[in-house]
């Protein structure tokens, strides 16, 4: 029940502070089958639309409890390094799928990203420009979702945003391109314009102390000689 989940939640982080990684995990997923069998059960299945189906029929109280739980779950698998990225990225996702207000998921989402893109060579970052791009607008949505976390992002989303930017700028001034690089610059220049897009429109709707935090950061940059 709803009511035995919040204990198995507490009893997860316990044993996790507590060096007792598996032992924590295990419980966290019992405690969120046992609490939300249905939406488990479409998680199970891949089954998104079952999921979020299920999901709008909990109470506020209760979903909270279910994202919270999804959360941690996805923090414990990253930090425990124990499965595929796929199934660590899968339980961000499905996170993010039950509540679209919380600046706190979007966050988590987009740190976890980025610390796969930062193993990313040059020409990976060209070939993986959506990722990159994906990166910068959750980071983005955390921040307009509250301040909470806005240190981390902001900064974060403008380095990764200017660092898209001088790369594809220097892999276009190469010489002798051949057409799988060729076709890799159109792909991150279009990422790249998306993510201008969303970000002029974001900026808009933010409030004005929020570029104050970025104008230090935006300074260095530009006086960059390849920015």
């Amino acid at each position: 029940s709803l009511h035995d989940a919040l204990p198995i939640l507490e009893a997860s982080q316990l044993a996790w502070a507590r060096g007792r990684h598996t032992e924590a995990i295990a419980a966290l997923r019992k405690g969120l089958q046992d609490a939300f069998p249905f939406i488990c059960e479409a998680w199970q299945a891949n089954d998104a639309q079952a999921a979020l189906a299920a999901a709008t029929k909990l109470e506020p109280d209760a979903k909270k409890v279910c994202w919270r739980g999804k959360l941690l779950l996805a923090q414990y698998l990253e930090e425990a390094s124990s499965v595929a990225q796929e199934t660590i990225q899968k339980n961000y996702v499905q996170a993010v799928n039950l509540d679209k207000n919380s600046a706190d998921i979007y966050f988590r989402y987009a740190r976890y990203l980025d610390k796969n893109i930062q193993k990313f060579s040059d020409d990976a970052w060209l070939q993986q420009a959506e990722i990159i791009s994906s990166t910068c607008t959750f980071y983005l949505k955390s921040t307009m979702r509250g301040p909470q976390h806005l240190h981390h992002c902001l900064p974060r989303l403008l380095s990764i945003w200017l660092d898209l930017a001088a790369t594809l700028q220097d892999a276009q001034a190469r010489k002798n391109k051949d057409n799988s690089l060729c076709a890799a610059l159109d792909h991150a220049s279009s990422s790249l314009a998306k993510l201008a897009l969303t970000m002029r429109d974001r900026v808009r709707k933010a409030p004005s102390y929020y570029l104050l935090t970025a104008a230090p950061q935006l300074v260095s940059k530009i006086g960059r000689a390849h920015v």
